[in-house]
């Protein structure tokens, strides 16, 4: 019941698909979008990538920020 979109979208929930950007291969991983930069680049935060509990950043560029999924939250 939530939209998503293949555009970033700032403070959106990132659903990488299974194996995408080194995810989970079986059951993909989420992320949250901090930032969407000008050239369309975005800044993301995401936990449990370092660590358990661990809260860690990821940039990726503009074209490969288009093949994510985004829900907008409601």
């Amino acid at each position: 019941g939530y939209q998503t979109t293949h555009v970033p979208t700032e403070h959106s929930a990132l659903s990488f698909s299974p194996g995408q950007a080194d995810a989970d291969p079986t059951y993909g991983h989420i992320a949250f979008v901090e930032q969407v930069k000008s050239d369309g680049s975005i800044l993301i935060s995401e936990s449990n990538v370092r660590g358990l509990g661990v809260i860690s950043y990821r940039t990726f560029d503009a074209e490969t920020a288009k093949q994510f999924t985004y829900v907008i939250g409601k």
